[in-house]
């Protein structure tokens, strides 16, 4: 069995709410493609949107069809690792 569609379809939103609370709405709503990609590598050391990874996180938002689960891994393990150790500048 494939990965669960729904779920993976809202990861995205879940790293956009994620931002949204730790930075402003202002700072993060409008942000999409490569500018969304470099604030969240901005905002993390680990960097885990480069790549493969990255792009597969802007297709995401697009389309899950033809996303296997190995894909997912990695893209699952960078968004875990941003919202536990993503920077917040005071």
């Amino acid at each position: 069995a494939g990965p669960d569609k729904d779920a993976v379809k809202g990861l995205p939103a879940l790293l956009k709410r994620t931002a949204m609370q730790a930075y402003s709405r202002e700072q993060v709503a409008a942000l999409s493609g490569d500018e969304w990609q470099a604030f969240l590598n901005t905002h993390c050391q680990a960097r885990p949107f480069t790549g493969e990874t990255g792009m597969l996180l802007g297709r995401l938002a697009y389309q899950t069809a033809g996303i296997n689960s190995a894909e997912l891994r990695p893209l699952i393990k960078g968004i875990r690792l941003w919202i536990k150790h993503h920077r917040v500048e005071s």
